[in-house]
């Protein structure tokens, strides 16, 4: 599993990369995903606490649906920054 999760960690990164967010780096935790029947769950951090929620929601969903449409189940899990 290690070798998979990689992947969609590289997977995940490439897609987020491809939507730059008003100058907020928004990390993957390679250590927490996990794979539960057929869906990966993959947190990620945005590096700093958002004033507005909504738009980063969006591009969540919007990476989601990209990763979808090349037939991977993978759900975005937002967690707060330290």
């Amino acid at each position: 599993m290690v070798d998979e999760s990689t992947n969609i960690s590289t997977l995940v990164r490439e897609r987020l990369a491809g939507h730059p967010f008003d100058n907020v780096e928004i990390r993957v935790l390679d250590e927490l995903i996990r794979r539960d029947n057929g869906w990966w769950y993959v947190p990620v951090q945005a590096s700093e606490r958002l004033s507005e929620v909504n738009p980063y929601y969006e591009l969540l969903a919007t990476v989601e649906e990209e990763l979808d449409e090349s037939g991977l189940n993978v759900l975005l899990v937002p967690t707060l920054p330290e």
